[in-house]
């Protein structure tokens, strides 16, 4: 993660000085990714707030609602759950605005987390249901790992052992699953918006 931090620090270096705004903003989300990763959700909150800045200083949509979903996660990381919850549904009515479908997934993603943080267990249930649902229709298991896994947190802590089996088990398979596909053909694409931090955790379960 570390090289990975400098490699991106480098190649933002280079991409202001060619005043390219979009992947200036890309690759400030792919920092923030790996700092959301190592726990430092403040210091990813302000890449992700600095990327979406970018991005509306030139009226770029397409990639905006993924920074602002980075906004609403780090700040739910950060236990700010009502101001995650506003930067969430931000997120989440431009993505509804928006043709990419993944943009939608990573926000009904985020917004389901939200939701179980605040007690909200029936608009969980269906942002997860929603974003399992696109993730189903995605190249790669990738995504739908990381939803049900979260998914089966959620169940875990409202009370529901059995369903949260379920999803456990069935991230499980997902992952398992995409590790064969990689291992058959490495070096397939992945974008920064779902760099997999449940990888680090789908490997407990």
């Amino acid at each position: 993660p570390e090289r990975a931090l400098a490699y991106a620090q480098r190649s933002l270096q280079l991409f202001e000085t060619l005043q390219d705004a979009r992947m200036s903003a890309t690759l400030r989300g792919n920092m923030a990714e790996i700092l959301l990763e190592q726990g430092r959700a403040g210091e990813a909150e302000q890449l992700f707030k600095e990327g979406a800045a970018q991005l509306e200083h030139v009226g770029d949509k397409k990639l905006l609602p993924h920074l602002l979903a980075g906004i609403a996660e780090a700040t739910l990381e950060q236990g700010d759950v009502d101001r995650a919850h506003i930067a969430g549904d931000r997120a989440l009515a431009m993505a509804r605005q928006s043709d990419d479908m993944f943009a939608l997934l990573v926000a009904e993603r985020v917004s389901g987390r939200i939701a179980s943080a605040q007690g909200r267990l029936e608009a969980a249930h269906q942002h997860f249901d929603t974003a399992m649902q696109i993730a189903r229709t995605m190249p790669t298991a990738q995504a739908s790992s990381r939803i049900a896994y979260e998914y089966a947190r959620m169940l875990e802590a409202s009370g529901d052992t059995l369903g949260a089996a379920v999803r456990y088990r069935e991230a499980y398979e997902m992952r398992k699953d995409e590790s064969s596909r990689r291992n058959a053909t490495p070096g397939g694409p992945s974008k920064f918006k779902e760099t997999d931090p449940g990888d680090r955790a789908a490997d407990t379960g």
